[in-house]
């Protein structure tokens, strides 16, 4: 199961490097999509840890691959479940043109030595005695998702003390 697990994550990552890849760009309400996408990471988490999903109101034709920006917010919400004490952050902001997504846990955050080094192939930072899981591939997706949106993704500290992932 792993190594199907490994094979498939490496395909789905290959995939996204491909040059030619070509968005299907659609106009998609996201104050229902991302509560929903919410509601079902929180559903199948093995966790008692509650995800907050704040989604602005003007987010109702928000243009994008749907089916990527999909594998993004999903991606963002398991690593922060996995690292969360008690609470998770969903939220999307409309800034004149600009989306932003942010989703931050309490969790013990992410040294800025390791910021930029988290969003590479295959990394995995040490997780404090946890033991690991997933291939180190899901941060390098949310990168590429975002760079074929024309966006970026950074982690800096969450006010709650953990890391607050923001993809513009």
């Amino acid at each position: 199961d792993q190594l199907n697990a490994f094979v498939t994550a490496t395909l789905d990552y290959a995939f996204l490097e491909r040059a030619e890849l070509a968005l299907n760009l659609a106009h998609h309400d996201f104050t229902h999509i991302l509560p929903a996408i919410a509601a079902s990471v929180q559903h199948n988490a093995l966790s008692a840890t509650t995800i907050e999903c704040d989604v602005d109101p003007k987010a109702r034709a928000v243009k994008c691959d749907i089916h990527l920006l999909e594998t993004v917010v999903r991606n963002l919400l398991h690593n922060a479940l996995r690292y969360a004490h008690a609470r998770v952050r969903l939220q999307f902001l409309v800034e004149g043109t600009t989306y932003v997504l942010r989703v931050e846990d309490d969790g013990p955050g992410i040294a800025p030595a390791d910021r930029e080094r988290v969003f590479e192939s295959f990394v995995q930072l040490d997780s404090g005695g946890q033991s690991k899981s997933g291939f180190g591939l899901g941060l390098a997706i949310v990168k590429r998702v975002l760079e074929w949106h024309g966006g970026t993704v950074s982690v800096s500290a969450s006010d709650w003390g953990g890391a607050r992932f923001e993809a513009r």
